[in-house]
């Protein structure tokens, strides 16, 4: 698969030993069957077939996986592909649809949107709580949680309201995103501060960069602080955005420019030009 090996390395460093383990254990089962496949070409018959024939050959035998290990096969291939619909590769996470038949399948949760009466309290806490700063303007530019945390002052467009960034993937790295009319005194106020400061990140703590890490943390207490859904993550503001945008009828070519999801129509990939002042016209669709 395309994205394994990379999220594997992601992966490595957020979970325990133990978990890792399975996980390399897990795998062992899945390579011999879809291990040659693009993740692109993978989809729900496949996963599904996958657990009814999942083996490894050990000593020229087949060795098939026991009822906790096809647990662990699901839960490794659900965020394998969390990790794949994340970097563009894949739009969907086929995983989702099939079950294993054993214990409790929902232990990986989908990324959920925030409800109005969350946005109403993430929005009390802007200019207070630079985490609140932070997710309020992920809700409405559709960053990832790692590109948030690495935006790059210089790549700050404060005349075009748009900001270069993006995370490794063709599609994702490098591309142009329109700030909303809804985010732009949080991105001014930062701006104004990490220029004032000499800070090359826009978000920035005086003592300590923001990484990914700090983030999820401060974020867990800051979901407990205001009493929002337990079963929020970081990576649900990105959500947020996209059902947004397609609830307004925002283009889907504009939607997937400014989240930076690959797009395969060719004709518009590759031969019609797309520029900020369009993607600031689909953006101002969203009035929420």
């Amino acid at each position: 698969m395309t994205s394994i090996t990379k999220w594997v390395e992601i992966h490595r460093q957020e979970v325990s030993d133990s978990r890792y383990d399975a996980i390399k254990a897990a795998w062992k089962y899945c390579d011999e069957v879809i291990g040659f496949r693009l993740v692109q070409s993978i989809k729900t018959p496949d996963l599904r077939r996958l657990l009814d024939d999942a083996h490894k050959t050990v000593n020229g035998n087949a060795v098939y996986p026991s009822d906790n290990t096809k647990k662990n096969i699901k839960y490794t291939i659900s965020m394998m592909m969390d990790y794949s619909v994340e970097y563009g590769y894949v739009d969907r996470n086929y995983a989702r649809d099939i079950r294993t038949g054993f214990g409790n399948d929902d232990a990986v949760k989908p990324h959920i949107k925030y409800s109005d009466e969350e946005m109403k309290k993430l929005w009390s806490k802007v200019g207070e709580s630079w985490v609140a700063d932070m997710i309020v303007f992920q809700c409405y530019s559709g960053l990832r949680p790692n590109e948030l945390c690495n935006i790059d002052v210089s790549k700050v467009n404060m005349k075009d309201w748009s900001i270069i960034c993006g995370s490794k993937t063709e599609a994702g790295k490098n591309r142009e995103v329109p700030i909303h009319e809804k985010i732009r005194p949080i991105l001014q106020r930062w701006y104004t501060e990490a220029i004032k400061s000499g800070m090359s990140k826009l978000f920035f703590k005086p003592k300590y960069p923001i990484s990914y890490e700090i983030l999820k943390v401060k974020y867990k207490e800051l979901v407990d602080e205001l009493k929002l859904n337990p079963d929020h993550r970081p990576h649900d503001g990105r959500k947020h955005f996209i059902t947004m945008a397609k609830e307004a009828g925002v283009d889907e070519y504009a939607i997937k420019l400014i989240v930076g999801h690959r797009i395969m129509d060719i004709t518009e990939r590759v031969y019609t030009a797309r520029n900020i002042i369009w993607l600031h016209k689909e953006l101002r669709k969203i009035k929420g």
